[in-house]
């Protein structure tokens, strides 16, 4: 819903009974998106990785949140959509858009996000190193483990020489 139609909507006085005051609910400006929303959600929640009044690692995991959130998206969100595409579906959706058009407004915000989220990863490591916080990578296992703890036994004997 954009601005003009909140506006609206919060400064007109709607009798239910009335014809002439009441909102017409076939209006697409009445609603909003339900993919564009879930981008919006996941925007707030890259706010509070950027939010230097929380924890620096529960900024970082805020961070690491809204990575798993975009994976997700793509894998159900973007995906049913194409489906959608692929199947010939033009039927639009409640508020007005294809499913081409959500794609494609969908993408343009999680580019916009992506670079937030890189800027965001880039300021918080600093932080980490300015408090001495190392991040080790962990290399894939050179042998499959059934265990958690037999996985660990084999980390620390191949990297015991280290």
């Amino acid at each position: 819903m954009n601005t003009k139609t909140q506006n609206n909507a919060t400064t007109q006085n709607i009798d239910p009974h009335n014809s002439a005051t009441r909102p017409d609910l076939k209006d697409p400006e009445l609603y909003l998106n339900r993919e564009l929303t879930w981008l919006s959600f996941n925007e707030r929640v890259l706010h509070e990785a950027q939010d230097e009044r929380n924890p620096l690692l529960e900024r970082l995991k805020f961070l690491a949140i809204t990575g798993s959130n975009l994976d997700e998206f793509f894998m159900k969100r973007i995906g049913g959509l194409k489906q959608q595409v692929g199947a010939g579906m033009g039927k639009l959706t409640v508020d007005g858009r294809t499913a081409r058009q959500q794609i494609s407004e969908c993408y343009e915000q999680v580019r916009k996000q992506e670079r937030q989220q890189r800027a965001t990863l880039h300021t918080l490591l600093d932080e980490l190193r300015e408090q001495d916080v190392k991040i080790f990578l962990i290399t894939p296992m050179a042998q499959p483990c059934s265990t958690t703890a037999e996985a660990l036994e084999v980390y620390v004997v191949q990297h015991k020489q280290a």
